[in-house]
């Protein structure tokens, strides 16, 4: 499960989320209901009041236990990035598109254009952080 999917269906549930460096925090009222970590699989805690029942709770410990049993590399979606690379010699900008990593753009660089470029820049956009007018 995707974390955007899991935050999205605990708040439908009624719940108020937040993202606290490695861990999802999940609230009712003002009360912290559970944590759950995003970089280690199987880490949840949970938080249990005297007399409180809070809402929709099996959904939501169901939600959490399917969270916490995906794989860290299946939580996050894809980033949309490409890679450009300013020729300085020719002045020009040549573009690799869709590589998962500035690693990988470099070899696909050196796939594609070889010896050719040597004094290069390579620039990454996160097309997920671009605005369209």
């Amino acid at each position: 499960m995707k974390t955007k999917e899991f935050i999205k269906r605990v708040e439908e549930l009624g719940y108020n989320v937040r993202k606290v460096y490695s861990q999802i925090e999940i609230m009712s009222q003002g009360l912290t209901v559970a944590k759950v970590s995003t970089k280690r699989m199987y880490v949840i805690k949970s938080f249990c009041f005297v007399d409180v029942e809070w809402k929709n709770q099996d959904k939501l410990f169901d939600l959490i236990i399917e969270y916490a049993k995906t794989p860290i590399d299946e939580r996050e979606e894809e980033k949309s990035k490409i890679y450009m690379i300013y020729d300085w010699s020719s002045e020009c900008i040549k573009i690799l598109y869709k590589y998962k990593t500035k690693a990988l753009a470099k070899v696909a660089k050196d796939a594609l254009f070889g010896d050719c470029i040597d004094d290069y820049k390579l620039i990454e956009i996160d097309l997920d952080e671009v605005e369209d007018d």
